[in-house]
């Protein structure tokens, strides 16, 4: 049933039934299964029901690891710290670590509370000094902890969480500098002086956070970061969030390399008006408007490959109300009325923030237009341009 099964539901119960009986005969087809994620959950069910009687074969959940993804990843995990004889082990928490924050695939708050519950969190935080795969490994979990507790849990959640804290800022002093300590320690300023709790140790530690980005933050090490792929996106981000245009030169190439959402925002707020343009001109490139203009308007979310392009195309259309140009303001008026209702609320954003002169019958029938339109968000974005713009 499972091996010949175009269903899922069918090949779970495949699975589950044909472990039943001589399972260790089945072991290289339920490591197969083990790595598509929908049967990660019931390969490895299986084969802790196989380890009862033979308790080394629970050691291939740790070897699913490395080829695992996203929820077929976290289910291991979650089942691995549950098993004394894998997790006690120092050698399987740091493939948990190491495997739980590189391949989660972009949802590591599912699985960071549980990694560091379970783990010797403050052995790992010394480890990371001269670790280099670990590092970046705590960098994403500390991250994760202290950016987004839910659902699981955060920093506050854990035994004495200043001290971890502590441990990770000597951590970071001992590393040589690089965009990931940046992002960490902006992460960590924001978390210690919002504190609702900031007693002298907390206070202490923000101190120590700000000498240090005081003493390491560079340019350069920026512009380190835009060039590779993994730690481009948040580099960006943080270029954006602390309004650094000494680095728009690097951006505009890392724009020019690969026009992604998180370039676009940051030269739709820091850039010049010649990125403006650049952005406008780039438009063809991310999105078909002629195959967008034959499209019914949706009701809903526009999800799958139709959706491609949609966020930067809508980013760069709020962005082009700074630009106010005849061709930019007409650019605006068609995605006012685009199928994706993502679209039309950056087009609503973008009226809103039009010079009062530029505000003409076609620009308030469109905003009249929106406020009948079927997104709730949409509608809302809308009502504020229309208090804005008296129309």
């Amino acid at each position: 049933m499972a091996k010949h099964g175009s269903n899922y539901e069918a090949i779970k119960w495949g699975i589950a039934l044909g472990s039943l009986k001589d399972a260790e005969e089945k072991l290289s087809d339920l490591l197969l299964f083990a790595r598509h994620p929908e049967f990660t959950l019931y390969s490895s069910v299986a084969i802790l029901r196989m380890a009862a009687l033979k308790p080394e074969l629970n050691r291939y959940l740790v070897e699913l690891l490395p080829p695992s993804r996203q929820w077929a990843v976290i289910s291991l995990i979650r089942r691995i710290v549950h098993e004394p004889s894998l997790i006690h082990d120092s050698e399987v928490q740091r493939k948990i670590l190491i495997y739980g924050m590189e391949n989660n695939d972009g949802i590591p708050m599912e699985v960071a509370f549980t990694i560091a519950e379970n783990i010797d969190l403050s052995g790992f935080l010394d480890l990371a000094k001269t670790d280099g795969r670990v590092y970046v490994a705590i960098c994403e979990l500390m991250r994760t902890l202290i950016t987004q507790p839910n659902p699981h849990g955060g920093i506050e959640q854990l035994p004495d969480p200043d001290s971890l804290v502590a441990r990770y800022v000597h951590t970071l002093r001992e590393r040589a500098s690089d965009v990931r300590m940046i992002l960490a320690l902006d992460v960590l300023r924001d978390y210690l002086g919002a504190s609702k709790t900031a007693g002298n140790k907390r206070l202490d530690l923000l101190a120590r956070v700000q000498q240090l980005w005081t003493e390491r933050f560079d340019d350069d090490v920026l512009r380190a970061g835009l060039k590779h792929a993994d730690t481009r996106w948040r580099t960006l981000c943080l270029i954006e969030k602390l309004k650094i245009n000494s680095v728009l030169p690097d951006v505009r190439e890392a724009f020019r390399r690969e026009p992604d959402y998180a370039s676009i925002s940051v030269l739709a707020e820091l850039g010049t008006l010649e990125d403006l343009e650049m952005l406008f001109s780039s438009i063809p490139q991310l999105v078909n408007l002629q195959e967008r203009a034959g499209k019914e308007l949706s009701p809903i979310n526009v999800f799958g490959p139709e959706s491609k392009g949609a966020s930067e195309y809508g980013r760069i259309i709020e962005a082009l109300a700074r630009l106010a140009t005849p061709d930019a303001i007409q650019k605006i008026k068609i995605a006012a009325s685009d199928y994706d209702p993502m679209v039309r609320q950056s087009a609503c954003k973008a009226l809103l923030k039009l010079p009062i002169d530029k505000v003409d019958a076609e620009i308030a029938s469109l905003i009249h237009e929106r406020l009948k339109d079927p997104m709730a968000y949409v509608r809302h974005a809308a009502t504020q341009a229309k208090a804005r713009l008296v129309v």
